[in-house]
């Protein structure tokens, strides 16, 4: 078929022909593809390319943009950025990239704002689960703590509507050998933490300013026959300032090579915040010393990397879900008619979610009609069986409570 160019081109121009083959009229002829560049038609250049194209590419060698040539057709065709999102012009930033995925995934603490309280809201002493996931130790020190409610005054000073309880601890140091107080959770799999770097975050207001807190990480291989002991890094420390203040300490987990974890999936790496140490652990605790005084927490987090984000708010259902892998309360209720007694009769219960592991089982607030002594037992990571013997026959039996299930690491 014959083509038909226009007459009176301009420089530049482009005709477009069958099968999507184009003509470009460099000034004295037409010429087939683009005026200039490779044949995928990206120009390469330190400006833009001359004749400019409709619809073609321009990578701009020294700003490091790609552009593309449009033609709206309200006025003068232009080169156009290809991407225009904010802040990804040449690299992405942190902050784009938490705002790409919803600001969430990097948090790797659970019940990071003390919302999930499960076993109450304290006060708690030495060597206690408080609130969901995080183990309050304390040795020789008579420390205590507890969840508090933060107050409006205190939410403006954090800057976070979000923040609703804070893990308050009155820190009561010994100097007696072996003597700490320390905030801990365990994250599962020792191999998630393992030769990398990580910061971990946190707010917290303190009774006077110059308390320190320190950081530092244990990986626990766990306990069955074969298990590698456990390794302890030194860790650092930071002091308050009083008033309510974000502050973070950026670690370095030891690499795992040549370690064994135990069969056991209990194995972990532990998160420790360090109130006071004695001079015996003072290294581990990173040089906080012998401490007393009133230290209120919220908002903890710890991710991959050198850099403390902005901190990443999870609803409390995630939350909650997270918490009771580990620890969970489950109701049951089971009603029947049995014609002999010490006969068994009881139910099924399944877990809001599956556990880490088989978990242990205490049968509390145990209500029943004809009924003995109630027992928990088959258990596995899903379920469990409770029930209880009947005592009398015929008639209605039941059996009734909570089973309360820990899995905590």
């Amino acid at each position: 078929m014959a083509l038909d160019f226009p007459s009176s081109p301009a420089p530049g121009d482009v005709h477009h022909g069958p099968q999507g083959v184009s003509w470009s009229w460099d000034g004295a002829k037409w010429a087939n593809g683009l005026a200039s560049g490779p044949p995928n038609g990206v120009i390469v250049a330190a400006s833009p390319p001359t004749p400019a194209i409709d619809n073609s590419l321009w990578y701009d060698s020294v700003g490091g943009q790609l552009y593309v040539r449009f033609n709206d057709g309200n006025g003068p065709a232009q080169w156009v950025a290809a991407s225009n999102i904010a802040g990804l012009a040449n690299a992405a930033s942190k902050t784009d990239m938490a705002a790409s995925f919803h600001n969430t995934g990097r948090n790797l603490l659970h019940n990071s704002m003390f919302n999930v309280n499960q076993r109450g809201t304290g006060g708690w002493g030495a060597n206690s689960w408080t609130s969901d996931r995080w183990y309050f130790a304390a040795a020789n020190d008579t420390s205590t703590c507890t969840i508090n409610p933060i107050s409006d005054s205190d939410r403006a000073a954090i800057g976070n509507e979000a923040a609703l309880n804070a893990w308050g601890v009155n820190i009561a140091g010994s100097a007696s050998p072996g003597s700490q107080t320390i905030l801990l959770q365990n994250m599962e799999q020792v191999s998630l933490l393992a030769g990398k770097t990580i910061t971990v975050s946190w707010w917290c207001a303190s009774s006077a300013a110059g308390i320190r807190i320190g950081a530092s990480l244990v990986q626990s291989f766990g306990y069955s026959a074969g298990a590698s002991p456990a390794v302890a890094s030194n860790g650092k420390s930071v002091a308050t300032i009083g008033a309510w203040a974000r502050y973070s300490i950026t670690l370095t987990a030891p690499s795992i090579a040549g370690k064994t974890t135990g069969t056991d999936g209990i194995d972990s790496t532990g998160i420790y915040l360090w109130l006071s140490a004695a001079a015996d652990n003072d290294t581990l605790a990173g040089g906080v010393g012998v401490q007393s005084g009133y230290v209120n927490f919220w908002g903890m987090q710890l991710e991959f990397g050198d850099v403390a984000t902005p901190f990443e708010l999870r609803p409390y259902e995630h939350e909650l879900s997270q918490c009771q892998r580990f620890y969970a309360i489950t109701e049951v209720y089971s009603c029947h008619w049995t014609g002999a007694v010490d006969v068994p009769v009881g139910t099924t219960v399944y877990f809001p979610v599956q556990m880490t592991r088989q978990p242990s089982a205490q049968f509390v607030d145990f209500g029943g009609i004809n009924v003995g002594t109630a027992t928990v037992g088959p258990v596995s990571a899903i379920s469990a069986y409770c029930f209880a013997k009947t005592t009398a026959a015929p008639g209605q039996c039941q059996i009734q409570g909570k089973v309360y299930l820990a899995a905590d690491l």
